[in-house]
């Protein structure tokens, strides 16, 4: 009798831990993001697509040089660039991704002779809609409240 119920629970926790390790749906990719100089890129951006249906998703670098870009759907081929001002990196193409998998990707920027010459910021001041409700009050009426 004592066997039995050991037996069932010990079951019941495989086929609990079974389910949970079948949940998984996705894959994802990270990897490491290193200058020229040997330094890691921090605030390097980083952009997957799905060359099958377009999908696209974009991540950034860490102070490390480090990133992940979690949830992407198993397969591809995915197409994965990697951009920082300044700095020439080679795009890695063909990219299949494994099931519950994390595909490790590193990139080494090149030396580049493209010096970047003038960033222009432009800016232009555009109205603020406002909702709800308000209430303007002049100078008599705030005089007229109490203190």
């Amino acid at each position: 009798m004592y066997f039995k119920k050991i037996l069932s629970f010990f079951i019941a926790i495989s086929a609990i831990a079974m389910m949970a390790n079948a949940q998984v749906t996705t894959s994802s990719i990270s990897g490491i993001v290193i200058g020229s100089n040997g330094t890691p890129l921090d605030g390097a951006t980083i952009k997957i697509v799905n060359t099958t249906n377009g999908a696209t998703k974009n991540s950034k670098t860490n102070k490390n040089g480090q990133y992940l870009v979690p949830n992407l759907d198993p397969g591809g081929p995915y197409t994965v660039t990697v951009t920082f001002i300044g700095q020439t990196i080679p795009e890695k193409n063909n990219i299949m991704l494994q099931l519950g998998n994390t595909e490790v990707l590193d990139f080494t920027s090149e030396n580049s002779t493209n010096v970047l010459q003038n960033v222009v910021v432009s800016s232009r001041v555009t109205r603020t809609l406002k909702t709800g409700t308000s209430s303007n009050f002049n100078q008599r009426l705030i005089n007229s409240l109490p203190n």
